[in-house]
């Protein structure tokens, strides 16, 4: 559909709906007769709802008949048809309930208990309810209404396994939007610490799944030393730790609990080998004297420290921290920065931020991403250079900060003793009378890539 709309045609016409209602038509009255004339309850309960679904369908396209679509002829919501069928499978179980229960009893034509009658109409109606309730979820989905993911609130996971579950159940003639999350993206990562800047959205995350083997990749390939990662699979968690964002820790444990814990599930040598390396990885994670207290009762900066021993256990080379420093203070911040610094000793520690802070004090390499691409891949104290020519400042008075063009970006404002404004702008021109230039900063550098990839900044 969506070529034909690019060529200037129209993939869908509503007389091509009207066609197909008389067939559909048929089919349903000869449902409806069979389900009638058959004595097996089993056949009449098939025939039924092989009814209710082509007397859905004729709903669906004489809604498409009446021109209630968008132009790639997808039924809009609502409308009196949808009430229709959605009422159509709890007309066939009333018509179930009257046919094979409720008159044979009034009519004294069955006897025995109704218990297993009432079981089986109960089990009927919550099938119905649950594919319903399945695929309105898809709809929603598929329309963007609704997240695949719950990301937050009370059963979170249950809930975002419902929703998967409908999305690919009873969403499988639905549109499905593909999303290229990353593109021609090539690097090779030695030692030290590598940062990985960008955006929400820019495939940092897709990236850092990808390295630790949770995702495959639907092109390209991954290697770790000059192995691909998919033969490593089995014993890829004995070189590579992985931290992802959202880790959860059980607060009614330790910290020493939960290590010790973890290192019997690892298989770490003996009792004695697994405390020495549970109580060596709480002194490295500055714990050491609160190894005992409830996780519970952690500040969060704490949790993160516990969570990247546990990544520690096996002592990998490679460590993997999707944006550590998320909803940290600043005095957590630069604690978790600085450990994960000493961590990359020796080791290939790639962490992902959009805080450009981090990766300018810890970082020896920073990679920025846009939109799924590298745009850039160097020395942080490089990445300056790239706003170049770009980086402002003028004085304004308070509230009469003048309109600036769509190729230029605010990206501080700070008041002055006298009342007004310091303003620092990126703009590939001069972007008023008043305004002089001055050194770029390392996040001049990253805005003007990311603005620069989306088509703003550049001339």
């Amino acid at each position: 559909a969506d070529r034909v709309l690019a060529r200037g045609g129209r993939p869908f016409h509503p007389a091509d709906a009207w066609g197909r209602l008389i067939p559909l038509a048929l089919l349903s009255g000869a449902a409806l007769y069979l389900a009638g004339f058959v004595q097996s309850g089993f056949w009449r309960l098939v025939f039924v709802f092989v009814a209710a679904s082509f007397v859905t369908g004729f709903l669906v396209q004489l809604r498409r008949g009446r021109g209630r679509t968008d132009e790639r002829g997808r039924v809009d919501p609502g409308g009196p048809e949808a009430v229709a069928a959605f009422f159509m499978p709890w007309i066939g179980w009333v018509y179930i309930a009257m046919s094979s229960t409720i008159l044979p009893q009034l009519a004294g034509e069955r006897s025995g208990s109704l218990v297993f009658p009432a079981i089986g109409l109960a089990s009927l109606a919550l099938l119905i309810a649950s594919i319903q309730f399945g695929r309105r979820s898809a709809r929603a989905i598929a329309r963007g209404e609704l997240s695949e993911v719950v990301s937050e609130g009370r059963l979170r996971y249950p809930r975002t396994f419902l929703r998967h579950l409908s999305r690919r159940v009873f969403g499988l003639d639905l549109p499905r939007e593909e999303v290229r999350a990353l593109r021609e993206v090539h690097l090779k990562a030695q030692r030290g610490m590598v940062g990985i800047l960008g955006p929400n959205g820019a495939g940092k995350t897709t990236l850092l799944r990808l390295l630790a083997g949770i995702l495959d990749p639907t092109g390209g390939k991954i290697f770790l030393g000059e192995i691909p990662l998919q033969k490593l699979r089995k014993h890829l968690a004995r070189w590579l730790g992985y931290l992802p964002q959202d880790f959860g820790l059980p607060k009614a444990m330790s910290a020493r609990e939960y290590l010790d814990y973890f290192a019997l599930l690892y298989e770490i040598g003996t009792k004695d080998e697994r405390r020495e390396r549970v109580d060596r990885l709480l002194d490295e994670v500055g714990l050491g004297e609160r190894g005992d207290e409830k996780i519970g009762g952690y500040s969060g900066g704490m949790r993160q420290r516990v969570a990247i021993a546990r990544t520690l256990l096996r002592l990998p080379p490679v460590i993997i921290v999707d944006e550590p420093t998320v909803g940290l203070d600043p005095r957590e911040r630069i604690r978790f920065r600085n450990l994960l610094s000493r961590l990359a000793e020796g080791r290939i520690v790639l962490f992902s931020t959009h805080v450009v802070e981090d990766v300018a004090v810890a970082c020896e390499r920073v990679i920025v991403m846009a939109e799924g691409r590298v745009v850039y891949d160097g020395l942080p104290g490089e990445l300056a250079d790239q706003a170049a020519g770009h980086s402002w400042q003028y004085h304004a008075e308070a509230g009469e900060l003048p309109e600036l063009g769509g190729d230029t970006l605010i990206t501080d404002q700070v008041p002055e003793a006298d009342g007004s404004l310091r303003v620092r702008i990126l703009s590939a021109v001069k972007p008023h009378e008043d305004a002089v230039s001055t050194a770029p900063t390392l996040e001049d550098g990253y805005l003007v890539l990311v603005a620069n990839h989306n088509g703003g900044l550049a001339r």
